[in-house]
């Protein structure tokens, strides 16, 4: 190789350096970005960083795009570049000027239009105070886009180490995949320095792509109605194991007798090993002992306990009746209204603002729910009865306020559900 292609190589590495690090700082910014726009969406009142309060003060114009739609491009089109940084991370001979041309446009496209699209969904948010026609992004909808914005932002910096590690070892300066890992100053992301593979880098960040994409394609909808399946789910783990628990204590009752008396022909050969153990052991095993088991005698609190099985079962119902009847069929921004002038354009924003806030305060319900059969479970092992009762109360109130919230449909008017949650209280009541 001639000197002049030498130093054409040399320079071309020492570009890609240069990008790559740059595009970590990007990255590492906006992660800053996301975290001050977290705040800023719950706090009420209080200092926020200046282009927040910026936003906040501006009246939005209406033509601002979809977050959700601007998402959609700018994953499919990051995808996109991905694969391509894939395929030239893997073929030789290895280009790093190839490398750096895709990541420039990462850098000035990709990026930018995801972080602004986080930046349109929480100012819309922001702005429902102005006499503005859009209608804001709900709470719900807001942190989910931050979650899978996160993740795509927490795993771009594995890729850029990859293409580090590629670019060192084709230079045969690389003793080690950690050895391409550049020094990270103070304030910048500290990308993986592990072995990941280049498919494996592009992989996750495929992953994370679709995740981005994905939030159009389900739409608010399809958000809360998984949320709300995986609060179902986590309440269905607490009745099983309440159950498992009840049948386990009442069976090893049973055989206490029997292991009284294989203890009693034993005892020779048990004392050696009793004394074999240390006292954090034994402190462990009495721990269990003490507080895991439910008297047999007991029929005050066993009876207590069916009925907050019967309870909580009753509960699981309604999450699966909220899901069909009025998750799924929550309204998308286009069929709020239809085919409105301008002079009902406002009240269309207005309604879908207050669906927004109808959703944000059932799904904060319907996670404090589960949360709260956790305490109630704690409740039955610590065979504190009173405290069982006053945990099962919260979660029943938790439900009716549910129900108040949805009681009628997205238009305000009564339904099959209007009628069955009111059978469905008595019911509860009656438990």
């Amino acid at each position: 190789m001639s000197s002049t292609s030498t130093s054409q190589v040399g320079k071309d590495l020492q570009s890609l350096r240069s990008t790559v690090e740059s595009t970590l700082g990007l990255l590492q910014q906006f992660q800053t970005s996301l975290n001050l726009t977290a705040t800023a969406s719950t706090a009420v009142n209080g200092n926020k960083n200046d282009h927040n309060d910026n936003i906040e003060n501006q009246t939005l114009p209406n033509d601002l795009p979809n977050p959700l739609d601007v998402l959609h491009t700018a994953g499919t089109l990051l995808r996109a570049h991905t694969t391509k940084l894939g395929l030239l991370m893997i073929n030789k001979p290895f280009t790093p000027s190839a490398i750096t041309t895709v990541l420039r446009e990462v850098q000035t496209g990709c990026l930018p239009a995801i972080m602004g699209a986080v930046e349109i969904c929480c100012a819309q948010n922001e702005s429902t105070s102005n006499s503005s026609s859009k209608p804001s992004c709900s709470q719900t909808l807001q942190t989910e886009v931050r979650a899978r914005v996160r993740r795509v932002f927490a795993e771009l910096p594995h890729l850029m180490h990859e293409i580090l590690r590629i670019a060192e070892v084709g230079r045969g300066t690389a003793a080690s995949p950690a050895s391409a890992a550049p020094s990270r100053q103070a304030g910048v992301i500290h990308g993986g320095s592990d072995s990941r593979d280049s498919l494996a880098s592009t992989g996750v960040v495929w992953d994370a792509c679709d995740s981005l994409m994905e939030l159009r394609d389900k739409g608010l909808a399809g958000i809360v109605v998984k949320k709300a399946e995986g609060y179902r789910d986590m309440l269905n783990d607490a009745i099983t194991e309440l159950r498992e628990w009840s049948e386990e204590v009442e069976s090893s009752d049973d055989d206490d007798e029997d292991d009284d008396e294989d203890d009693a022909e034993n005892s020779d050969d048990d004392e050696d090993n009793a004394q074999a153990k240390d006292l954090k052991d034994e402190d462990f095993d009495d721990l269990f002992a003490s507080s895991n088991k439910l008297p047999k005698n007991d029929t005050k609190l066993r009876a207590q306990l069916e009925s907050s099985l019967k309870k909580l079962k009753l509960l699981s119902t309604l999450y699966q009746a909220l899901i069909k009847r009025r998750l799924q069929s929550v309204p998308t921004e286009s069929t709020v209204g239809t085919d409105s002038g301008e002079g009902e354009a406002n009240g269309d924003a207005s309604r879908e603002d207050d669906i927004n806030a109808t959703i944000d305060a059932l799904m904060a319900k319907l996670k404090a729910i589960p949360d709260g059969t956790d305490e109630l479970a704690n409740a039955f092992y610590e065979l504190d009865g009173e405290e069982a009762a006053s945990e099962m109360d919260k979660c029943v109130n938790l439900a009716k306020e549910s129900i108040a919230l949805v009681r009628t449909n997205w238009v305000g008017g009564g339904d099959e559900f209007t009628a069955w949650s009111a059978k469905w209280i008595e019911f509860v009541e009656k438990a």
